[in-house]
This record gives C-alpha cells, sequence and structure tokens, in this order.
C-alpha cells in the first residue's frame, strides 16, 4: 500500500512539473485561434464489422454456402491539419484532413465450414471410410495487418458544459487488403464394398487469393476537448464511419487436385481430377467505430 500511495504521489509530481500550464476546461482564445493552421496527432482503437458471403462446390462433396459477420479490431495513429476558421458564424467551422494508419490485430476467420478439412489420412487399425481424417470444406479469410484510412471534412465548435466539443461530418476514405483461403478433403471407396477401403482413395486440395478494397463513405465524429497542457489541447473522441467497396467484390480460389489410392496405384475412379470451386464475397457496405485521443498543437 505503501509503494501505491509513492507511485501515485510520483505520478502526480510529474504531471505537474512536466504540465505547469494545465488547465482542465480553461477558455480557448478565440482571437488568436480563428486565424491558425491547427496541426494535431492522436491514437485510436477502432471495430470493423463486415459482412460476407461465401460458396464452395465439388463433385467430392455437397455444396456449401453460408454468410456471416466477421469483426476485425485494430489501433492505429493518426496525423491531421486543420485550417483557420472559414466562416466567423457560430461554430467556427475549420476544413480539416486526416491520414491515418492501424493495425489490425485480428486472426484467421471462419467464413464457412463443413467438417474438419486438412490433409487427408487414414487413421486406425480398421480400413473403412469412417477412418478418413481431415474431411470436409471450408472458406476462411484474413485481414491484413496494415489498414490505411484518410479524410477531409469540416469541424464545428459548441460549448457546453462548461467544455468545448467539437462535431466534424466528413467523407472518408479506406483500403485494406483480405486474403481469402479455400481448403477440401475428401475420401472415397476404391473397392467393391462401400464401406470399407479396399483401398480408398484420398483427395487434399488447398489454394489462397488476395484481394484489396477500396471504400469511400461518410464519416461523423464527435470530439471534447478536456483540457491543455502547455501549448496542446487534448481531446477525446468517438467516431463513426460507414463505407461503400468500390469496384469488384468478389475474390475466387479453389483449384483442382488429383484423387490419390493409399496402396499408390493408379484410381479407377471414372474422373481422377476434381475441380473444387470457392467464391468469397463481401457486402456493398461496411464500417468502423471507435474512440481516440488527440493532441491539437495550439499556443496560448
Amino acid at each position: 500500500m505503501r509503494r501505491l500511495r509513492l507511485g501515485c504521489a510520483f505520478v502526480v509530481g510529474l504531471l505537474g512539473s512536466a504540465s505547469p500550464g494545465l488547465a482542465w476546461g480553461s477558455p480557448e482564445s478565440e482571437a488568436r485561434e480563428k486565424a491558425r493552421w491547427i496541426p494535431g496527432a492522436s491514437i485510436f482503437s477502432m471495430g470493423n464489422p463486415e459482412k460476407r458471403e461465401a460458396r464452395a462446390s465439388s463433385d467430392a462433396l455437397d455444396d456449401l454456402s453460408g454468410k456471416s459477420t466477421g469483426f476485425p479490431w485494430a489501433v492505429g495513429g493518426s496525423a491531421e491539419i486543420a485550417s483557420p476558421v472559414v466562416v466567423d458564424i457560430p461554430g467556427r467551422p475549420r476544413f480539416y484532413f486526416h491520414a491515418d494508419v492501424a493495425y489490425a490485430t485480428e486472426g484467421e476467420d471462419v467464413v464457412l465450414s463443413q467438417g474438419d478439412p486438412g490433409p487427408t489420412s487414414i487413421f486406425g487399425t480398421v480400413p473403412v471410410v469412417q477412418s478418413i481424417r481431415g474431411v470436409g470444406q471450408a472458406i476462411r479469410t484474413e485481414i491484413k495487418p496494415l489498414l490505411l484510412t484518410g479524410g477531409i471534412g469540416t469541424a464545428w465548435s459548441f460549448e457546453a458544459f462548461d467544455r468545448t466539443f467539437r462535431v466534424r461530418p466528413s467523407v472518408e476514405w479506406m483500403y485494406q487488403r483480405q486474403t481469402v483461403k479455400a481448403i477440401l478433403g475428401a475420401g472415397e471407396n476404391e473397392g467393391v464394398d462401400p464401406a470399407l477401403c479396399e483401398p480408398c482413395r484420398l483427395l487434399f486440395i488447398e489454394s489462397e487469393t488476395e484481394k484489396g478494397y477500396h471504400s469511400v463513405g461518410p464519416g461523423l465524429e464527435l470530439a471534447m476537448v478536456a483540457g491543455r497542457a502547455g501549448d496542446f489541447l487534448l481531446s477525446f473522441y468517438a467516431s463513426g464511419r460507414a463505407y461503400r467497396i468500390l469496384g469488384p467484390r468478389k475474390a475466387n480460389a479453389g483449384g483442382r487436385g488429383l484423387w490419390q489410392r493409399t496402396d499408390g496405384l493408379p484410381t479407377t475412379r471414372p474422373s481422377p481430377t476434381t475441380d473444387f470451386r470457392a467464391t468469397f464475397k463481401r457486402r456493398t457496405w461496411h464500417y468502423r467505430f471507435g474512440f481516440g485521443l488527440r493532441f491539437s498543437w495550439l499556443p496560448q
């Protein structure tokens, strides 16, 4: 407990010595502010829900289709510049531009799946069809870690509850890349008895493709100026954005595989190869919401 009290005292003392001009909720000097360009930087965290659908088909397994919603999360940083006040009316509107870089933390996500697809093999001592491991099919997707966003808009200021608030409508852009993976594992009886593997024949197909998406749409942010530390204003903000994908939204994966007998001999299957067709498609609109902390350079 004594260490905790000493630690808190140290942090408070450090903030007091490093920020002698700290004045939470102090009024801004409007006369100087109107003519200034205001650069800023922020850190943020955001969620990006997206709806997508996929379909898989082949002559080895039944066709499979479905829909799902992905929810990748990302953290990042932003740089921006705000113009002087455009027109001297209530709200003191300014134009601003921002550019962001974010890192997506989500790994591989299943869009649709059937069974336990993977490299096929026989397990157990009884060579029956049910002993084939890795049978199934799946389509999976993975957001590439790097997300790029930017936008241009207007910022409007107003006072409420002894604080300065800013409403910032904007037009937003996002670029992201996704990897789509398709997997098919299948097994059949090669002999006369449909239940026994005398021997079995196995098939495994795995492929992936990568696609980039450009999106544009409206955004809205609400920020609250928390206070001043020297020449900087500290603001907390929450934002929401909607993006419409530009261009094709579909990605094709899959491939052709050759059936292999477990005894190494050529298969007697009428069609020794199978084409696996996998299609991934994103919905037209996807979204983003999040919150952040901004530092704006505005000397008194």
